[in-house]
């Protein structure tokens, strides 16, 4: 019988530990459902994973029981930085938590300090490449994420381990790492010298980590098609183009517990996809939570994102102006660009019988505002892969979205096939466009049993992270049979 396959998973945020965006969903769900997968009894076919992120001070360990492994030092040009390791557990999966003074001292994950954040994550990721040697622990596959994590990987070749596989996940291209240039002599780390790869590009953790990585993963089948054209990626294309044979996409997924409307206790009413009706009580609440009309046969948008011109929020805010006297009404919930949070209020400010901004995160409104809402709206410029629309349709709420990135891998467009529809897709990422499929989708709400079908459609795909796992699984096994 074998040795189980040994992963360390690491990135720079995980939840429930700590949570900025989408990769604190991933790092916090993804090991654990590989985990979950495995076959306990066959040494030979199980995976030992284990979970490596930053001890931020911030950082929620509360009711977890935290031990100090050991410690050990990083070279900083000439000086050793002492990294400490600390051990916990989320759900049996081993969570590594590194602290040094660098990282500790940050008061944000992710720092405005760009030469703060360039030393702390270079360090982390050094100090993640030589982890497994400092615990004894022989590592098959080192899975990297984003720019944070991603010199890990050349960095762990450039200390010979060759035996280790690496795979690279890529979550938002346009985030490089610039904050490191002109730093990687400091933590003698070497260049890549790719052929395909711009000069500017050679020494930034992204590119590097795909070059050196055996196997890049964008985080959905269409986004990984994208960044191969000038479009979407970022002056990388023909990079990436030549790299393909090593690119894949894989769907992220949704945590099935934290996201269940039966069950959830954030929302008004509680329902499923056999007592659909009840929906209508938590639209209801939010209309008289907002001070909009309680009217059952007005469509409510929802928004909830981060406000930022990639979602295309100024996309949304010119739509509803043309539609402006429709019967529908409009929350959005989310902070971000000043510009676009200033525009939002100017436009509930205006139609105050319409439209509401809430330009804050709150996760318990997030939760009200899926159950309640008849349709999101999701007119992102690019998204790589989206969870929202996921979460929406677990509640029932239909995404009206771009078809780009996981928003096209995941949404059944009504234009499509109508009766296995799951939402609606247009390509333009412009507000005429966005204005279209919102009267679209209004004619066919106007048709209960029509607007039920889709809903019910919604309900039951399936986005739980399950999915995922075992096809990161399958890659696991796959880079393993090469050595």
């Amino acid at each position: 019988m074998g040795r189980k396959l040994s992963v360390l998973f690491t990135a720079s945020e995980a939840d429930p530990f700590i949570k900025v965006g989408g990769l604190g969903d991933v790092a916090g769900s993804l090991p654990g459902a590989i985990l979950s997968l495995n076959p306990k009894d066959r040494a030979d076919t199980a995976i030992d994973i284990r979970l490596v992120i930053p001890y931020h001070s911030m950082i929620n360990v509360s009711g977890s029981e935290i031990k100090h492994i050991c410690q050990f030092p990083v070279q900083f040009q000439e000086v050793d930085q002492p990294i400490d390791v600390y051990l916990t557990e989320l759900n049996n999966l081993p969570v590594y938590l590194l602290s040094s003074e660098w990282i500790h001292s940050s008061d944000r994950v992710y720092d405005q300090d760009v030469i703060r954040a360039a030393k702390k994550y270079m360090l982390f990721s050094k100090a993640v490449a030589m982890l497994p040697e400092v615990l004894g622990w022989q590592v098959d596959i080192l899975h990297a994420n984003d720019w944070h994590t991603a010199l890990s990987i050349p960095i762990t070749y450039a200390l010979g381990k060759k035996n280790v596989r690496t795979v690279f996940s890529i979550h938002n291209l346009p985030f490089m790492g610039s904050e490191t240039r002109g730093m990687l002599s400091d933590f003698h780390i070497a260049p890549s010298t790719h052929p395909q790869l711009p000069d500017w590009a050679r020494e930034l953790p992204l590119p590097m980590a795909s070059d050196a990585a055996d196997k890049v993963v964008a985080v959905s089948p269409t986004y990984a098609r994208e960044i191969m054209t000038p479009e979407f990626g970022c002056d990388l294309d023909p990079f990436f183009f030549s790299i393909q044979d090593k690119l894949t996409g894989i769907l992220n997924g949704i945590n099935y517990s934290t996201w269940n409307p039966s069950a959830d206790k954030s929302i008004s009413q509680n329902f499923d996809i056999d007592h659909i009706e009840k929906r209508m009580q938590n639209k209801r609440f939010l209309q008289d939570k907002f001070n909009l009309p309680r009217k059952d046969d007005a469509a409510l948008f929802i928004v909830i994102s981060r406000f930022d011109k990639q979602k295309g929020i100024d996309l949304i805010i010119q739509s509803l102006k043309q539609l402006e006297g429709g019967l529908w009404q409009a929350i959005l919930l989310g902070s971000g660009d000043i510009v676009l949070e200033r525009m939002s209020q100017e436009l509930a400010m205006t139609m105050l019988d319409q439209v509401h901004s809430e330009n804050c995160y709150n996760a318990n409104l997030s939760h009200q505002l899926y159950a309640g809402g008849d349709m999101i709206l999701m007119p992102s410029r690019y998204e790589p892969c989206g969870l929202a629309q996921m979460i929406a349709m677990r509640y029932g709420c239909i995404p009206l979205a771009r078809a780009t990135g996981g928003l096209k891998d995941s949404i059944m467009s009504f234009e499509q096939d109508p009766d296995h529809a799951t939402g609606f897709l247009f390509d333009q990422a412009s507000a005429d466009a966005l204005t279209t499929t919102i009267q679209q989708a209004l004619n066919i709400y106007a048709q209960k049993n029509k607007w039920e079908n889709i809903q019910k459609n919604a309900m039951k795909m399936d986005f739980s992270w399950d999915s995922s796992a075992r096809k990161y699984i399958q890659l696991y096994r796959k880079l393993e049979a090469r050595q």
